[in-house]
């Protein structure tokens, strides 16, 4: 789900975070397409080794200000350096390094680069201290902006007149995922559980009612695992009730087929 060096190029972007309940105040990256990115944190391992630099291309992408602040990116690795393995892509955005050593790891220095412009960055990587014993290690700590997976998730009516192809984000609710794509989950006669002007049958989603059966034809690797409780209200390992049931649990990609459950049946 890696972005590649042109994609992230244009997905960076900073952001000042002031007097935040989780953050210290600062500036911090993100994506600029959140809602179809999402930016993880990745711990990379490099052996330094004595007269030997590092070997990352950077590349800067903002910067100019008196205060250092920028983006700068990975661009690439030297062949045959010390970092051509370890795991850094292009794209990546190096916000720490610590230098640590032996078995415990003991930490000996550290650098916080998140959001520095060429310049700022490259002096503070050169600060650090230079290799002094085998069994050191540099600890790279990158930003790295990955596609959120989808699953395409194929809807057949109770009836089994129509199908309907939703593109639905990995780690959704099923169930919510439907009612937010026009999906009318349970049947008329139950007015008890439909709500609103638009009758799509918004329970509340507690598990509770099993009107929002679905039996899954195809993808079902793809779905979370039901619980003793979600069993208990479907008829069949393969029923399940959309409320309880997460779509590509665990980030999976793929397809899923399933049919609406008249729930009079």
């Amino acid at each position: 789900f890696n972005l590649n060096l042109e994609e992230a190029s244009s997905e960076w972007t900073a952001t000042l975070v002031q007097n935040s309940n989780t953050l210290p105040d600062g500036v911090y990256l993100e994506a600029k397409s959140n809602a179809l990115l999402f930016v993880d944190t990745v711990v990379n391992s490099i052996v330094r080794k004595s007269g030997e630099g590092l070997g990352i291309e950077l590349l800067e992408l903002a910067g100019g200000r008196d205060d250092g602040v920028g983006i700068t990116v990975v661009s690439g690795l030297v062949e045959g350096s010390v970092s051509e393995n370890s795991g850094l892509v292009p794209g990546d955005s190096i916000i720490q390094m610590a230098v640590v050593k032996g078995t415990f790891e003991t930490e000996i220095a550290k650098i916080k680069t998140e959001c520095s412009d060429w310049e700022t960055m490259v002096g503070k990587i050169g600060s650090l201290p230079p290799p002094s014993a085998e069994d050191e290690k540099l600890m790279v700590t990158v930003k790295r902006l990955r596609r959120k997976p989808t699953v395409t998730v194929n809807v057949q009516t109770a009836d089994g007149q129509s199908t309907k192809k939703l593109q639905v984000l990995a780690g959704q609710n099923l169930r919510r995922a439907m009612l937010n794509q026009g999906m009318q989950l349970s049947d008329k006669y139950a007015k008890s559980y439909l709500s609103g002007e638009d009758k799509l049958g918004d329970c509340g989603a507690t598990g509770g009612c099993g009107l929002c059966k679905v039996a899954v034809a195809e993808g079902g690797e793809l779905l979370n695992e039901p619980d003793d409780d979600e069993k208990s209200l479907v008829d069949g390992d393969n029923q399940r009730l959309s409320c309880r049931t997460i779509v590509g649990y665990g980030l999976k990609e793929g397809s899923i087929s399933v049919q609406l459950v008249d729930p009079r049946d």
